[in-house]
């Protein structure tokens, strides 16, 4: 995973700083070009004293003070560090600032402090500060006033990317702990139906445990995963009804009907329809009444959603709307669509007539 740039912060202040001294011959040859002043270095290097002692300041505040206001959470040490900072920037001001001679700048950016030289020769007396070093006195107030606002900025967006990877984290131990709430669940219906069919038919058990071993598969390697390919979710739901079939009769109508081709870019978490599918055999099919169930999967193109359908019927002395719909199962689905959609997903639930309806519609996530 690359670095976010405020991780790589150290390229900027040499780019920052390089400018910044690049700024002065950069003036000067201007001033030379625009107004025939004559280009000197020696004036350049009397203007990157200031630069240098404005990066010393820098450095000191930014590498010694500030961590002893972020790290060791003392605001004595850090004021107390960043007066006696400014009292000796201050000091070479006064005592070792470059002085300029002649008259060969007048208009430029360095036409202040001539004019304070030769107001210093006729015999004035000169202030502790001339202006233009109170300028540059601010100038370094804003600085580390600058300085300590980027820190902050960047410790705040740090934390908020701890916290935003932490609750991620979370996010998916939750997801991991809700999919070990349906394993054990949905295993344990399914062994049961096979145990039915041992007395029935021997040879169909057989199969059906072949196919529980498809199911395993599909649960120890796909389940686990955050998403999977809807066309996997599909054989997989395809493969449970084929298992759960042979328990019942022709007085049980099931119909599944799913995409002959969905693309594989399409994405959705894991054993999410055939919660309510299970739901669906398990409260609305009856041995002694006729009974159906009727599972759908579409893609919608327009709005690129996926639609799931389950209808099952309903027996008031077996109402779809017992705990079981209102069990572990359903509450599973409602927190891990929560988790995983954020209220980005369509989920009707209800009774309508004589029959139990489920229809769920979630955009399509892609790989």
């Amino acid at each position: 995973m690359k670095k976010a740039w405020y991780k790589q912060e150290w390229p900027y202040m040499v780019l920052a700083w390089v400018l910044i001294y690049a700024s002065d011959p950069l003036y000067m040859l201007y001033a030379k070009v625009v107004s025939q002043f004559e280009f000197r270095w020696d004036k350049i290097f009397d203007l990157w004293c200031y630069s240098t002692a404005f990066l010393v300041l820098f450095l000191i505040h930014h590498y010694v003070l500030v961590p002893i206001l972020v790290k060791k959470k003392s605001k004595v040490k850090y004021l107390l560090g960043v007066v006696a900072s400014i009292t000796a920037f201050i000091t070479f001001l006064v005592v070792c600032s470059p002085k300029f001679d002649g008259d060969k700048y007048k208009g430029s950016k360095i036409d202040m402090e001539m004019k304070w030289e030769r107001h210093h020769k006729n015999g004035a007396k000169p202030p502790l500060l001339t202006p233009p070093d109170l300028g540059r006195v601010v100038m370094a107030l804003m600085m580390i006033g600058v300085d300590l606002g980027a820190v902050a900025w960047i410790n705040d967006e740090r934390m908020r990317q701890r916290l935003l990877m932490l609750e991620q984290q979370n996010l998916k131990q939750e997801l991991e702990h809700l999919r070990y709430q349906i394993n054990p669940h949905f295993f344990m219906n399914t062994l049961n139906n096979i145990h039915a069919l041992v007395d029935l038919d021997q040879e169909r058990a057989k199969r059906a445990i072949v196919e529980l071993s498809g199911l395993m598969r599909y649960t120890l390697y796909e389940g686990n995963n955050t998403l999977v390919e809807l066309r996997h979710e599909a054989e997989f739901l395809h493969l449970y009804i084929s298992l759960m079939k042979p328990r019942y009769s022709d007085k049980v109508e099931i119909v599944y009907n799913m995409p002959e081709s969905a693309p594989s870019d399409i994405m959705m978490p894991p054993m999410i329809f055939v919660t309510f599918v299970e739901n669906a055999f398990k409260h609305g099919v009856s041995y002694l009444e006729k009974s159906y169930i009727h599972a759908d999967i579409s893609i919608n193109d327009d709005d690129r959603t996926i639609c799931f359908r389950c209808v099952n019927s309903i027996h008031r002395h077996q109402s779809a709307t017992e705990d079981g719909h209102h069990g572990i199962g359903l509450e599973n689905v409602r927190k891990r669509l929560d988790l995983q959609y954020a209220g980005k997903y369509t989920l009707n639930i209800e009774e309508k007539g004589e029959e139990f309806v489920v229809e769920l519609i979630l955009p399509c996530l892609n790989s």
